[in-house]
Parts: structure tokens; C-alpha cells; sequence
């Protein structure tokens, strides 16, 4: 079964083209169906930090030092 996405639009317009008959029926399957799929469906996936696969940026140089701390320099500026 091919999935297809349409606007909420889109939507109520074919559902206003429905025939009286087919849009009791649809609109009583709708109501069967919990909130709680509808929502959990439309929901989008959060994405996290660690979801970010790792990157390889090649070999350590050398050993960082005391000399290397650019952080506590900046913060040194500012007192």
C-alpha cells in the first residue's frame, strides 16, 4: 500500500465532495479511531545530539596543553 500525504486542505475538500451517505460513514470511522494515533502519527520525530553519527576529522597532531585552553583565555578578557 502506497502511503500518500495531503494537506488538511485538501482533506476537507474531498470530504465536502462526498456523496451525504459516504461522509456519515467516514467521518463515524474517524471518530472510532483514538485521539492518541492521530496525534502520536502527526507528531514529528525529535532528533537528539546523539543521533548525529560521528565524524572522523583525521589524527591528533599533538597532545593538547595548559597553552591550548582558548576558553579560559576568553574568559580571562572579560574579568
Amino acid at each position: 500500500m502506497a502511503t500518500v500525504e495531503i494537506t488538511l486542505e485538501q482533506l476537507r475538500n474531498a470530504i465536502l465532495h462526498l456523496p451525504d451517505a459516504q461522509r456519515r460513514e467516514l467521518l463515524d470511522e474517524i471518530e472510532r479511531v483514538p485521539a492518541t494515533a492521530v496525534t502520536r502519527a502527526a507528531a514529528p520525530k525529535p532528533h537528539r545530539i546523539l543521533d548525529i553519527p560521528p565524524v572522523r576529522v583525521g589524527a591528533v597532531l599533538r597532545p593538547l596543553t595548559s597553552d591550548d585552553d582558548l576558553l579560559g583565555e576568553t574568559l580571562e578578557d572579560r574579568a
